[in-house]
């Protein structure tokens, strides 16, 4: 094709962000051109005399290609488990400060406070309640609330625990975030992001 060479087809194939073994079978090309092509992103070239070598070179480029894509995997597996390993410690930080905090303060509601300022770091919220569960009488106590009211969910009230969001999270053992609905202008509801 005139104006159209493996160079151009090289360059579009790296534009695309593909990784394919890319030969050439140059005709009249003399060795400078062939180690610029080398050095432009070409794996291999194989001289119109000796196509013998052509299957075993695609062979193994295709396995190279194979052996990159792995470890490009493996790389951004590194990577995303280096990010979470620094998010865990980052939250560890956090926990290690919390029980220094209760440990360390004699006021159980100075305690408490100190408590909500270190999840504020890891969560941002709007309303933070600390409850206790009364197994025997299967209610709840809020003993300790910060943040936006919630009517009728007083710090000190006493509430029936059954098909609460404590209920629910006592019996699967798992953390709850609750997302408030907002009433929208047309008199619905929507989730908030």
């Amino acid at each position: 094709m005139p104006r159209f060479n493996g160079l151009e087809a090289l360059k579009l194939m790296q534009r695309k962000g593909l990784d394919l073994p890319f030969m050439i079978v140059p005709g009249k090309a003399d060795e400078d051109t062939l180690v610029r092509a080398m050095k432009a992103g070409v794996h291999d070239y194989i001289r119109k005399k000796n196509l013998a070598r052509l299957s075993p070179a695609v062979e193994r480029e295709l396995r190279e290609a194979a052996v990159r894509r792995e470890r490009i995997k493996a790389e951004e597996a590194l990577r995303e488990s280096e990010k979470e390993a620094r998010r865990l410690a980052g939250e560890n930080a956090v926990l290690a400060e919390i029980g220094r905090v209760i440990r360390s303060t004699p006021s159980i509601e100075e305690a408490y406070k100190r408590f909500s300022d270190e999840v504020r770091q890891l969560l941002a919220f709007e309303r933070f309640v600390v409850t206790l569960i009364n197994k025997e009488k299967n209610t709840l106590v809020n003993r300790y609330v910060e943040g936006v009211p919630a009517p009728g969910r007083d710090p000190g009230g006493v509430f029936p625990l059954n098909g609460t969001a404590t209920d629910a999270m006592a019996k699967t053992r798992k953390s709850l975030l609750i997302q408030v609905r907002k009433d929208n202008q047309d008199g619905g509801t929507s989730e908030e992001a």
